[in-house]
């Protein structure tokens, strides 16, 4: 995980359950970044084509949000791929969020 040591330290005290999902750029490859935040933690991620697959708290609430941090050019155009399988977004604004539900 690419969390601040603070935050790890958390997670290992709580002894939290983790998700996995993979993220990646499925337009242009133009320096897209994006925020994964799940009860409190947030990981930000260069997005390319390349997947990277990242893990957060399993969220209390039943839903991870992905919000747009910077736009490489054309919106930040990224795909998720949970255990629930791929799911397809539409382009992000900076500072827009979806929420993506977690089993």
């Amino acid at each position: 995980m690419r969390l601040p040591l603070d935050q790890q330290q958390v997670l290992e005290r709580q002894q939290s359950e983790l998700v996995w999902f993979t993220l990646w750029d499925d337009r242009d490859q133009d320096g897209d970044i994006v925020a994964v935040e799940s009860d409190g933690f947030r990981q930000q991620v260069q997005i390319a084509h390349a997947p990277v697959r990242l893990a957060v708290p399993r969220p209390r609430g039943g839903t991870v949000v992905l919000r747009g941090v910077h736009d490489g050019g054309g919106g930040i155009t990224v795909a998720v791929q949970s255990g629930g399988g791929q799911i397809g977004l539409p382009p992000l604004m900076v500072g827009q969020a979806v929420t993506i539900p977690v089993r």
